[in-house]
């Protein structure tokens, strides 16, 4: 089994499709704590032996993760600042290169009304998702 797989593998035992290309080179090649970008904070990806940090910080509000994979979205951040709605991989939009549209999902309504709903697109694309958070560092 190549490094790669062996490292994303126990992430792909349990959610319903692959990352996106470029978010896999990410939590492969970096560590970091949660960090806030602005539009978003990206899920902790803590130093270690392997990915399991990134994992236990997707699945760590058990209600909120069963009830995104369930319905096709992999949550891998979240609203800026104290924002906790999940900013995740839209599965079902995927394209030729396997990225996907990214979402922001209302964590109330899943915490009490067991419904998920979108309340808006983030960007069309992980890849834009980068590239719009970079040129807004850009200007800071």
């Amino acid at each position: 089994m190549n490094t790669e797989a062996s490292f994303l593998g126990p992430i792909y035992e349990k959610v319903p499709a692959r990352l996106p290309p470029l978010f896999e080179r990410l939590v492969l090649s970096y560590r970091w704590a949660e960090v806030d970008l602005q539009s978003h904070r990206l899920l902790a990806n803590p130093p270690g032996p392997d990915l399991s940090g990134l994992l236990q910080s997707m699945s760590k509000d058990p209600a909120m993760w069963a009830a995104l994979l369930q319905k096709g979205y992999i949550q891998f951040a979240k609203g800026p600042d104290v924002d906790y709605d999940a900013v995740c991989f839209d599965t079902s939009s995927r394209s030729r290169n396997r990225d996907c549209r990214i979402v922001k999902i209302d964590h109330e309504e899943i915490l009490c009304n067991n419904r998920v709903k979108v309340v808006g697109e983030v960007a069309p694309s992980f890849e834009q998702l980068m590239r719009t958070t970079i040129e807004e560092a850009g200007r800071v």
